[in-house]
């Protein structure tokens, strides 16, 4: 990761105010929680264009062979932008290990706005148009951003949930996200599986 990434990070985080954005199209069905029972469960086979390379991307690629963590985000967002310097220490420490991905499923945002923004700060991680079906944010409910999903190597749901406990960065106190990757890296259960997620 470069130096010229972390000091985007830096100036994007001072950007704007924050802002509540909703990732799915539609809300959870009557009577069913934000945060649905799919921890322990494999994720669905869906296939994904990255908006960044035009590649079509499957979650299967993927199993036996590393740990996915997916961030859903957005560039309307002020709570994305303050998580953006997180992200760049976290491909920087765990890029060889775990796959990375970004998950675009903001009907409200554009495909060319979200690739302008993650090609802005370097991103360096495939970003997944989820927009059209809402195939990952339907399955999890996701309903904000950022919200981050843990995926061990076989393809199985481990944490869902805030990548930490607090916005702003100096305040965090427990690092849900990353202690989840540590946890499946290693073959351990993931003590916190599920919270919910703020943005």
């Amino acid at each position: 990761m470069s130096k010229r990434f972390v000091s985007l990070l830096f100036a994007a985080a001072a950007l704007g105010t924050l802002t509540a954005v909703t990732v799915a199209a539609q809300g959870p069905p009557p009577g069913r929680s934000a945060l649905p029972a799919k921890i322990d469960k494999p994720a669905p086979n869906v296939k994904l264009r990255d908006v960044i390379s035009g590649k079509e991307i499957a979650l299967a690629q993927y199993k036996g062979k590393k740990p996915v963590v997916a961030v859903f985000m957005s560039y309307i967002c002020g709570t994305t932008w303050r998580y953006e310097k997180r992200l760049g220490e976290f491909q920087q420490k765990y890029g060889k290990n775990v796959v990375l991905l970004g998950v675009h499923s903001n009907t409200n945002e554009t495909d060319d706005g979200i690739k302008k923004y993650a090609e802005a700060r370097n991103f360096g991680a495939p970003v997944l148009d989820d927009k059209k079906k809402n195939d990952l944010a339907g399955w999890v409910d996701a309903r904000n951003t950022p919200t981050v999903l843990v995926l061990d190597k076989n393809g199985v749901l481990r944490y869902q949930g805030s990548w930490d406990d607090n916005p702003n960065e100096t305040n965090v106190t427990k690092t849900f996200a990353v202690d989840a990757v540590k946890a499946v890296l290693a073959n351990k259960p993931v003590a916190v599986k599920t919270n919910q997620p703020f943005g």
